[in-house]
């Protein structure tokens, strides 16, 4: 039997329906970057190298792993999402081949290269820059990376 009582309450229902809409179109909005990302670099003697990025985000954290010329997996450190402002560090450890100062001779020496990497994401590119410190020297340069379809 249909009553004022049940009326109203399926009057309430719709409007409290209609009313939660908004809500999950800003839920689905929210940017998510988990998945597979590369991007492509160049190496100081012009080889092309495809970067690898393998990142899980968890609220505003993100953490992962990247995969350079190498073969090696690095952790993708101090990583964040924030308004689609994309940050995170990477740090490898690579072999330097150096002279001594002696004819002839050379030494083989590690050193530290960090990656810091900032971008704007937009549906399936983070686009930005990256500034690096290695061997005591530093540079910058522009990063463009794509998601991989999975």
């Amino acid at each position: 039997m249909f009553t004022r009582r049940n009326a109203r309450a399926a009057i309430f229902c719709v409007i409290l329906s209609m009313a939660a809409i908004p809500l999950i179109a800003i839920a689905d909005d929210a940017p998510n970057i988990t998945g597979t990302w590369k991007w492509a670099a160049t190496s100081p003697q012009g080889q092309k190298i495809e970067i690898v990025m393998k990142v899980k985000q968890d609220g505003e954290t993100l953490a992962g792993t990247v995969t350079g010329r190498d073969g090696k997996e690095a952790p993708l450190t101090d990583g964040t999402i924030k308004d689609r402002q994309v940050s995170f560090k990477v740090t490898r450890t690579v072999s330097v081949i150096s002279s001594s100062g002696t004819p002839n001779t050379r030494e083989r020496q590690t050193a530290e290269v960090v990656t810091t990497y900032t971008g704007q994401l937009s549906g399936d590119t983070i686009k930005g820059k990256l500034a690096y410190t290695y061997n005591g020297k530093s540079g910058d340069r522009d990063w463009v990376a794509k998601k991989a379809v999975e």
